[in-house]
């Protein structure tokens, strides 16, 4: 097989695992061993947890995986590293030696640098500095933007990211010596005077009527706001959802405001130049009206939580979230009805099983060093996916669990593109 020819369908999951390029899949393949000598199935089983892990499940992966290929690339690498002396071969198992163990922790080190990395920019306070650093980037872009294009929608946008900047700082200290309540009520506050300010300018600029003068630099600037704001929403909401912090979830909605901000002063400097300057006022207008409104659902969160000794969070979804947990369940669905298909099975624990043993993660090095022994969802969502097999009459439990004839319908519609298909 040439180089050409080779698609190494696990390289790039192993290059995102462990953040670099160095030791490539020669190393990843090394440190599949490291617990002990594997046979073969064991060793692509090692690949296709890095799949399942995002919810994608072999032979019904989107991917396409070729079966034949795939084995072909990982005894083609066994051999190197039995060439290399990392690798022995005794019976049917592939076992390393000393020199091999010596060369795989090198790249189960990297992995651990990796974690911490990880660790490091999902901790609350990283989130902060992030946040003061992008929030005073782009004040210092969009307000000499504004003031020069005289557009009172991107001004009264660059004013609120200016002050976001500077609240940020105190969000910070108010995690690092954990005051978040008494900064919540700043920030609440301080967004109460910006949307007083910018509700007042926005009204003063429907007596007194400005044509903006808009620019390349003008259009930049809310376009980087747009994005910028986008990555800070998802970063803000992530680590905030999952370290119960309610100031990050306070800054990740205002970041959220920000990209709809945009998005609208953009639409008003489009009208400015075709002429229809009003555009421009009733967008300042708006966004004025969208902060007022986002600090009233603040104050009230905030009155609602004050007396709790840990303000809860639940009520705030990460974005795409629900959509992800959903696609993991249906295509956990797919690989049961597959795994019923292929073997027997007499009872629902059986199947429960299955689905808990593609949820275990333990026996692969990389993900297990990243600190993931299991998969996102829990028993009680294998519980739910089997019963919906069942409510949705795709498998039956008598006299043991089968497909009935619209769970055999639906694994061909799943398996119809696959080069593994079974029908």
């Amino acid at each position: 097989m040439t180089k050409k020819e080779s698609t190494r369908p696990w390289k790039s999951l192993h290059h995102r695992a462990t953040g670099r390029e160095t030791y490539g899949q020669l190393y990843d393949l090394a440190a599949a061993l490291i617990d002990g000598p594997k046979t073969f199935d064991q060793i692509a089983e090692h690949y296709k947890s890095y799949l399942r892990l995002i919810g994608i499940y072999a032979p019904l992966d989107p991917v396409r995986l070729d079966e034949n290929e795939f084995s072909k690339e990982i005894l083609a690498s066994l051999d190197q590293l039995v060439e290399r002396g990392w690798v022995e071969k005794n019976g049917d198992t592939w076992l390393l030696t000393e020199k091999g163990k010596i060369e795989s922790e090198k790249s189960i080190r990297d992995v651990a640098r990796s974690k911490k990395y990880i660790e490091k920019i999902l901790q609350p306070e990283t989130v902060s500095k992030v946040s003061v650093c992008v929030h005073l980037l782009l004040a210092s872009i969009k307000l000499p933007a504004a003031i020069l294009s005289g557009s009172v929608g991107l001004l009264n946008d660059s004013i609120d990211t200016l002050l976001d900047g500077l609240s940020s700082i105190f969000v910070y200290f108010g995690l690092k010596y954990n005051k978040e309540k008494i900064v919540n009520i700043f920030l609440t506050f301080l967004m109460v005077v910006v949307a007083s300010v910018a509700m007042k300018e926005s009204i003063l600029r429907f007596f007194r009527p400005y044509t903006p003068q808009v620019d390349l630099f003008t259009f930049g600037a809310t376009i980087i706001s747009a994005i910028f704001c986008g990555v800070l929403y998802l970063y803000q909401g992530y680590v905030g959802s999952k370290t119960g912090s309610i100031s990050l979830i306070t800054q990740s909605v205002d970041s959220r405001n920000h990209v709809i901000i945009a998005v609208s002063v953009t639409a008003g400097l489009i009208g400015t130049i075709t002429g229809h300057v009003f555009i421009d006022t009733i967008v300042g207008f708006g966004v004025a009206l969208l902060l007022l409104q986002s600090t009233i659902e603040l104050i009230k969160d905030l009155l609602k939580n004050f007396d709790d000794a840990e303000t809860s969070t639940s009520s705030f979804n990460i974005p795409f979230n629900e959509k992800f947990i959903q696609f993991r369940r249906e295509k956990l669905g797919d690989y049961l009805l597959y795994q019923v298909n292929e073997n027997e099975y007499s009872s629902l624990g059986e199947l429960k099983q299955i689905g808990l043993n593609a949820y275990d993660f333990s026996s692969n090095t990389m993900i297990r060093e990243l600190g993931v022994s299991t998969h996102p969802l829990n028993e009680n969502d294998i519980d739910d996916v089997i019963y919906q097999l069942i409510n949705d009459k795709l498998i039956t439990t008598e006299p043991i669990v089968n497909l009935t004839d619209k769970g055999v319908h639906q694994l061909k519609l799943r398996l119809r593109k696959s080069k593994n298909a079974i029908f």
